[in-house]
């Protein structure tokens, strides 16, 4: 990866690519953004639950970052458990845009489910939970389209070379937190 400032891509630069190319564009992140709509409903049966589940996940990344620990994708995974430092039901309310009596309903059916368990006001979500919350097929799309994306920069010349999408993923899972 550059490193220096002048081999940055600049903001105004993407803007116009991104407007010359809408069309190549926007059915590929249209297609991401629905496989991943689609994925996150199978988890939980609800939109609601899984981002509340992700927003505890993150976080845990937050207080990672803080505290400069650095794990990758396959560490993270293979905990037992991931432990969410304290929190409240109307933070969880206004991360996820819901009613804070949503949130507190969908809390305790995690919680009955066996997803969530809570502990005063920390939460441990089991690694049974896991599969759900895998950003497998997520990254694999991800690192497509900004592999996509990094072919459409290079034609027009605001990259100096293409990035495939394995090097993508690699590089993800390599530095996911």
């Amino acid at each position: 990866m550059d490193r220096f400032i002048s081999n940055q891509i600049r903001k105004k630069d993407l803007l116009l690519v991104f407007e010359k190319k809408y069309h190549i564009i926007s059915p590929l992140w249209s297609n991401h953004q629905l496989e991943w709509i689609s994925g996150v409903y199978q988890s939980y049966k609800d939109h609601e639950k899984y981002m509340i589940v992700l927003y505890l996940i993150k976080k845990t990344f937050d207080f990672y970052s803080k505290n400069l620990v650095k794990e990758n994708f396959t560490e993270f995974f293979k905990k037992d458990f991931i432990e969410v430092d304290s929190f409240t039901i109307m933070e969880v309310s206004k991360a996820i845009d819901i009613a804070k009596e949503s949130a507190r309903r969908k809390i305790n059916e995690l919680e009955k489910s066996g997803a969530i368990k809570r502990a005063n006001k920390r939460i441990i979500i089991d690694k049974s939970m896991f599969p759900f919350m895998r950003p497998d097929k997520s990254i694999i799309r991800i690192s497509r389209f900004l592999s996509a994306i990094s072919n459409i920069l290079y034609q027009e010349n605001i990259l100096k070379h293409k990035f495939e999408s394995i090097k993508i993923e690699d590089f993800i899972k390599n530095n996911f937190l």
